[in-house]
């Protein structure tokens, strides 16, 4: 088998109680950072991508056709970030992934700061990709060698 995902799709809806949910940075629940790096993610990041995936997704794009999918801006692929992160934890470890899960929580809007950041030792991996002004969170990946 070369290729299997699972997608699960979410929408945003007021809880059915009228409270709002508490917020907590899930990084806390990790040992120290290992390794991390800012990252400048230039607006031009989604024709990047589109060029070598095929993927013309107009939420990548530009702002005006983001916005008729309700973002405020352009956002980078998923896959692209998921795909640098691992990129990264192989350049810092010196391994090669075989087996790699994402979470996506919050999309990257275009341009962006963010930060990566190496939680657990290897031979595993645990990646973040966080909003580096606020420390939202916008990824997570885990990394099996092989």
């Amino acid at each position: 088998m070369v290729w299997k995902e699972a997608s699960t799709f979410l929408s945003r809806r007021p809880r059915a109680d009228g409270l709002r949910r508490r917020k907590k940075r899930i990084i806390e629940v990790f040992d120290k950072v290992r390794a991390s790096e800012d990252w400048s993610v230039p607006e031009s990041t989604g024709y990047q991508y589109a060029w070598i995936s095929g993927d013309w997704s107009p939420i990548h794009l530009i702002q005006q056709s983001a916005r008729l999918f309700g973002h405020r801006a352009p956002i980078a692929h998923g896959m692209w970030a998921a795909a640098c992160c691992v990129a990264q934890w192989e350049s810092l470890t010196g391994q090669t992934a075989a087996k790699v899960e994402a979470m996506f929580t919050r999309p990257i809007y275009l341009p962006a700061k963010a930060k990566f950041l190496l939680i657990a030792e290897p031979p595993r991996g645990r990646l973040v990709l966080e909003n580096a002004q606020t420390g939202k969170l916008h990824l997570m990946v885990s990394v099996a060698p092989r």
